[in-house]
């Protein structure tokens, strides 16, 4: 049944009330998808509902808003097709808990943030990678430009918002992904060609 027409008997409700009754018979199933998504938005904007209006009520009764929720099917559905092509890829909820744990720590990840991938580069150097549900973490060696001279290591945060702005490319044995952002693979044997076109299938989520 359409949420249409299965909140119409609350028609005499609040706006937030109907809509917040529209989210609580959509979540029933655990999982948002495209049509649920079309019907929250219709509704939201039919009951002249804000932006911020619906996703407090969304993440009031859901615990995150239904395009944090569909951002996060669409990243797992990413990271679990390169997973097949990468042995040094973990997803969630299958991540070793010390690797995690240390990599967390290392990458200076808010506790709020929500990891969902992690890829153990696991050389000297090499950046221990971490996918967020606000962006990618890493923490590795860090060149200065020009002539590659090492920096020092450094804890990176590159937010999707920034990535989808900036082309992905190899760069030697870096990975240049964000404003002048770059992931040292080095000696690793993690493939800079797949991490490239990870991170390009990721950016296809703002199209």
């Amino acid at each position: 049944m359409a949420l249409g027409a299965s909140y119409r008997a609350y028609s005499l409700w609040k706006p937030e009330n109907q809509y917040r009754k529209a989210v609580e018979l959509a979540g029933t199933a655990k999982k948002l998808d495209g049509t649920k998504i079309i019907q929250l938005s219709t509704l939201a904007n039919d009951l002249g509902l804000t932006e911020d209006q619906a996703a407090d009520i969304e993440r009031e009764v859901m615990g995150e808003t239904k395009k944090v929720l569909v951002f996060k099917t669409r990243l797992l559905q990413v990271l679990r097709t390169f997973q097949s092509q990468n042995n040094r890829l973990y997803v969630s909820p299958n991540i070793p808990w010390n690797k995690f744990a240390d990599a967390r720590v290392k990458c200076n990840v808010p506790q709020s943030e929500e990891i969902l991938g992690l890829i153990d580069c696991n050389s000297i150097g090499s950046a221990t990678i971490l996918f967020g549900t606000e962006g990618i973490y890493y923490f590795g060696l860090v060149f200065r430009d020009p002539g590659g001279i090492i920096s020092n290591y450094q804890a990176v945060k590159i937010p999707y918002s920034e990535l989808f702005l900036f082309p992905v490319r190899i760069d030697n044995k870096q990975v240049a992904a964000g404003n002048g952002k770059k992931i040292y693979l080095g000696e690793s044997g993690v493939s800079r060609e797949k991490l490239r076109d990870m991170l390009n299938a990721i950016k296809g989520f703002s199209d």
